[in-house]
C-alpha cells in the first residue's frame, strides 16, 4: 500500500525540489504575474492528454489486441521530446488464470470504484472524456482517434469550455534510509491556472460564465508512479512479456485544490519504493515483481472536478461515467521541455495551508 511521507514545501526552492519542514503535505497558493499560457502542444492541442488502459496479462483480448495497440501508440511518440501525451497501464486479474503480478488494490479500485468498470480491456482518455472498450483489430485506430479528440478538447461544435493549466513535475531519487529499503523519490508539482476558454472567439458557453459566475478551477491532483519496461510472465501468451508504463502506486492521490485565474499552487511528497504489495482481495505480502527505481516515471495529472460530462455522447450506448475530466498531464521530461530556461516567478502574496491533521 501507499507509504508516502508527505512534506511541506520550502518557498526558496518551490520550483525545483522541496525541503522537509513538516509531516503534512504542503499546498501553497500564491499570486504571480500570470499571463495566458504560452506553451504549445502537439497538433495544436490544448494540453497533454492522459490515457489509462485497464488490462491483464491473463486476458485474451488484452494481450492479443489492446496491449499491443496501446504500445504502438506509445512508440509513435517515444522519440518526441515534447512528450505529447501520457499513458498508464493499470493491471487487473481478469481472464484466464487471473494471475497478473502487477494487480494491486489501488489498480483494482481505479477501474472498479472510480470508473465503474469490471471488464478488460477498457481505456479511458482524459478521465473518460473518451472511452474505448473491448479488444479487436481496430484498437490502434480507436486509441489514436480518442487521443486526438481528447487533445483538441473542442466538443462537437467547437464550443466546449476548457480550463487552461500549466503543470510541472520534478523528481529526485534519494536512495535508501536503511537496510532493506528500495529507495525513495522526492516529488514536487507546480500548477498554474490561466483561466477558462471555450466557444467561438472564446465566448463563454456555460450559464455561470454568461451570468458572471465563478470560473475557478476546482481541481484534484494525482501523481501516478509508473514503471516502464518490466518483464513479467503472461499466462495467456505462456511467455515473458515486456510491460510498458505499469502503474505501481500513487505518490499523491486525489488532493483537491481551488485556484482563481492567475493563481498557482505547489504540492510535494516523498514516495518510498514499496517492498510489499496489497492485492485486490486485500491480501498483503512481499511485492511479486520488485521495483527497479531506474525505470520509474512519475506522471502528474490534474482533473477538473466541475467537468464530469464533457465528451459525453447523447446515446444509450455511451460508456462514459460522471468522473472528473483530466485537463493536463506531465512528466519530468515534459517539464524539462516546457521550461528550458525557467526563472522563479515573482511572488506577490502567498498563503500556506496543510492538508493533514496535526501538520
Amino acid at each position: 500500500m501507499l507509504d508516502a511521507i508527505k512534506i511541506a514545501m520550502a518557498l526558496s526552492v518551490a520550483l525545483s525540489f522541496c525541503t522537509p519542514c513538516s509531516s503534512g503535505l504542503a499546498n501553497e497558493i500564491y499570486e504571480i504575474e500570470a499571463e495566458d499560457s504560452d506553451r504549445e502542444y502537439a497538433n495544436g492541442w490544448t494540453h497533454r492528454p492522459l490515457a489509462e488502459l485497464f488490462t491483464s496479462l491473463s486476458c485474451v483480448y488484452c494481450m492479443s489486441y489492446a496491449d499491443p495497440a496501446m504500445e504502438e501508440v506509445i512508440h509513435d511518440a517515444e522519440n518526441d521530446e515534447a512528450n505529447p501525451y501520457n499513458i498508464i497501464f493499470f493491471h487487473q486479474t481478469n481472464g484466464g488464470a487471473g494471475d497478473d503480478p502487477f494487480h494491486t488494490d489501488d489498480s483494482r479500485s481505479r477501474m472498479r470504484d472510480h470508473y465503474g468498470q469490471t471488464g478488460t480491456p477498457n481505456a479511458q482518455f482524459d478521465g473518460n472524456y473518451r472511452y474505448v472498450g473491448g479488444g479487436g483489430e481496430e484498437n490502434y485506430e480507436d486509441y489514436v482517434q480518442a487521443m486526438d479528440d481528447s487533445g483538441q478538447r473542442e466538443g462537437e461544435d467547437g464550443d466546449e469550455p476548457f480550463k487552461i493549466v500549466d503543470l510541472d513535475i520534478y523528481s529526485e531519487f534519494l536512495g535508501s534510509e536503511s537496510e532493506g529499503e528500495a529507495g525513495q523519490f522526492k516529488i514536487t508539482v507546480d500548477i498554474t491556472y490561466h483561466g477558462q476558454t471555450g466557444g467561438d472567439d472564446d465566448i463563454p458557453t456555460e450559464p455561470d460564465d454568461i451570468l458572471g459566475g465563478s470560473t475557478d478551477l476546482n481541481g484534484e491532483l494525482f501523481v501516478f508512479m509508473v514503471e516502464d519496461g518490466v518483464p513479467a510472465y503472461s499466462s495467456y501468451l505462456d511467455t515473458v512479456w515486456n510491460n510498458r508504463m505499469v502503474f505501481r502506486e500513487y505518490a499523491i492521490e486525489d488532493e483537491e485544490f481551488t485556484l482563481e485565474e492567475g493563481d498557482s499552487t505547489s504540492f510535494s511528497a516523498v514516495w518510498k519504493v514499496p517492498t510489499t504489495q496489497t492485492d485486490g482481495d486485500g491480501v498483503t505480502g512481499d511485492i511479486k515483481i520488485p521495483i527497479n527505481p531506474g525505470r520509474m516515471i512519475p506522471i502528474a495529472a490534474v482533473f477538473d472536478r466541475d467537468d464530469t460530462e464533457s465528451g459525453k455522447d447523447q446515446n444509450e450506448g455511451d460508456d462514459t461515467y460522471p468522473t472528473p475530466r483530466s485537463i493536463q498531464s506531465a512528466t519530468p521530461q515534459s517539464t524539462a521541455y516546457d521550461n528550458p530556461d525557467r526563472d522563479v516567478p515573482e511572488i506577490k502574496t502567498k498563503t500556506e495551508k496543510y492538508l493533514d491533521d496535526g501538520a
